[in-house]
């Protein structure tokens, strides 16, 4: 990213009314962006504040989406920031084609587009090349990203349509891969709208929509970053040259000269962040695997479970519960269930175990980065899998155990 974009951005951003600390700036780094100190920073320092005329909304989306004739009725939140976002590049295409002039006051975020990875740096799971995307294979975050990648395809037709129906010679430029750019965008960036409330919170509710903030989502994330949301409304803003109501994002931890600054988007395991984000954390503490007991095609109950067997608890009570209705009938001595409860378990996390990818023998049209990022993602998995499989075998042990004691001697028989 050359100097002349970032410079472009800040006089973008500070003519909207938002302020960007003097003695911070934006420097390329191969995944696209860093944000880093010039000098020492004091902790609970305000860093970036953004007016709430400058964020992107379903809203503002949808209003200029309407300004060239689309129909917005139907499109859901996503699918018109989406569509907004890609529009810029659509009308910038367009109009070298036309030789014509592409300003358009409706779209005016073109400045803050412009400081975005490149399309050939993201690196979510749906930007894996054909092997990359095989090396998944066995596990959930495979299937996962086959089920967003189908979603993106579906939501892009519909806009696609939009698009057609209100001026077919834009519909040329608006493509798949535009529009998949868009989508990684926000989901890799936005906030929930609940933090544009009086009291911020990054919680999602059912009323709360994505959100994104210019400036503020240019700091890349750090797990347990200190940070603070503070959200301004005109009648709590002291200083009279401020009139926008703005949120403004504060850091709790002091800086060193050259150091990046980070923001915090809160606990997220690596699945998540490989699917929407595009990158990993090595030894993700907050990695899980989901897990699913009973049904047919994709029914059946659901748990989340992550490092050290967290939560797997409920998965143990639930098959129990099972063993235990269909013994109702019979006379069963008290040790029999836990043990059938815990070879199905046994067998169960063993063969997901088996079906994980191999992270040793990777395909050489796999890049680097990707490997690593699928390595880290692996030994979570298995990780994961392992300490729930020794939970169920301690389980069993302490069942064999009862078992003696009570005279029954099952040494070799692992079908009870």
């Amino acid at each position: 990213m050359s100097d002349g974009i970032s410079s472009r951005f800040r006089a973008w951003f500070q003519n909207g009314g938002g302020r960007i600390h003097q003695d911070i700036e934006f420097k390329p780094v191969d995944s696209g962006l860093a944000v880093v100190s010039l000098k020492p920073l004091p902790k609970d320092l305000n860093v970036i504040t953004c007016p709430l005329s400058l964020v992107v909304t379903p809203e503002l989306s949808r209003d200029a989406l309407s300004s060239l004739g689309l129909n917005c009725v139907g499109l859901t939140e996503k699918q018109l920031i989406c569509t907004y976002l890609s529009m810029h590049w659509v009308l910038d295409k367009t109009s070298q084609e036309n030789s014509s002039s592409s300003i358009l006051p409706h779209f005016r975020h073109g400045p803050y587009l412009s400081m975005m990875p490149d399309q050939s740096k993201l690196r979510t799971s749906l930007h894996f090349n054909p092997q990359e995307l095989d090396a998944l294979k066995g596990s959930n975050l495979y299937a996962a990203t086959l089920d967003r990648l189908s979603d993106m395809q579906t939501n892009w037709t519909t806009c696609r349509a939009a698009v057609v129906a209100a001026d077919a010679s834009l519909a040329g430029n608006f493509t798949f891969d535009l529009y998949l750019t868009a989508s990684t965008y926000l989901a890799s960036r936005a906030f929930p709208s609940s933090i544009l409330s009086p009291n911020p919170t990054l919680v999602a509710s059912p009323s709360s929509y994505p959100v994104l903030l210019p400036g503020i989502d240019t700091l890349n994330h750090a797990r347990g970053q200190p940070v603070t949301w503070l959200v301004s409304y005109p009648d709590q803003i002291e200083a009279a040259s401020v009139r926008d109501p703005s949120v403004s994002l504060v850091l709790h931890a002091s800086t060193q000269t050259g150091e990046e600054l980070f923001n915090n988007y809160g606990p997220k395991p690596n699945s998540e962040l490989i699917l929407a984000y595009g990158f990993t954390l090595p030894d993700n503490p907050d990695d899980t695997i989901v897990l699913r007991i009973g049904g047919q095609g994709g029914t059946g109950k659901k748990w989340e479970i992550g490092r050290d067997a967290q939560g797997f608890d409920a998965v143990w009570e639930e098959v129990y519960t099972i063993f235990s209705s269909q013994a109702n009938d019979e006379e069963v001595e008290p040790f029999a269930n836990e043990l059938d409860t815990a070879n199905m378990l046994i067998d169960m996390l063993g063969t997901l175990l088996e079906r994980l990818p191999d992270d040793n023998n990777f395909a050489i049209e796999i890049r680097h980065d990707v490997q690593t990022m699928i390595s880290h993602y692996i030994e979570g998995q298995q990780g994961i899998l392992e300490a729930a499989l020794q939970y169920c075998e301690k389980k069993r042990e302490d069942a064999l155990k009862v078992a003696n004691e009570l005279g029954f001697d099952l040494s070799f028989d692992d079908d009870i």
